[in-house]
């Protein structure tokens, strides 16, 4: 079943008006109203969890992408003792630590500023990225000490909607 708010695109020209009866400033584009309608979306049920799961997995296999080519610049071997550590540490630094500090934005509500929201993740997990790779190298008392700073430092000031 779609979302409450998908497909729903477009501008109100009021209650009273109609498709037919409105103008546009000079110089604006011309545009369709029946666009949104004819726009392609997957239909519910096997279409849409296909694409989904291919979307998910394309995303898992580029931040694996990622985390292999840090281990390679960092000279720390992937094998397969510390593998499933390195696939928690990649989860936690691209899902967990993102999601914990920011809740998902519901549509048609009052929300940051998009570009705030994708700086604020980028730099947790740049953040949470470095603290792991930081542990993974040393294992002194203030690397752990900078780990733990460097995880909790994005949460400390989140991006925020409008008050």
């Amino acid at each position: 079943m779609p979302e409450t708010f998908e497909g729903e695109g477009g501008h109100s020209h009021g209650e009273a008006a109609t498709v037919a009866d409105h103008e546009h400033a000079p110089g604006t584009a011309e545009h369709s109203h029946a666009a949104a309608a004819e726009e392609w979306a997957p239909q519910d049920g096997f279409e849409r969890t296909a694409y989904t799961t291919l979307a998910t997995v394309l995303a898992a296999a580029g931040f694996a992408t990622v985390i292999g080519a840090i281990s390679m610049f960092a000279n720390i071997p992937i094998t397969f003792a510390n593998g499933l550590l390195w696939g928690a540490a990649g989860f936690v630094t691209f899902s967990l630590a993102p999601a914990y500090g920011s809740a998902p934005e519901l549509p048609g509500m009052p929300a940051a500023d998009l570009f705030a929201r994708q700086l604020w993740w980028t730099g947790t997990a740049l953040a949470t990225g470095a603290a792991f790779v930081l542990l993974a190298k040393a294992r002194a008392s203030w690397a752990i000490a900078v780990s733990v700073a460097l995880i909790a430092a994005p949460h400390i000031r989140r991006a925020r909607g409008p008050r």
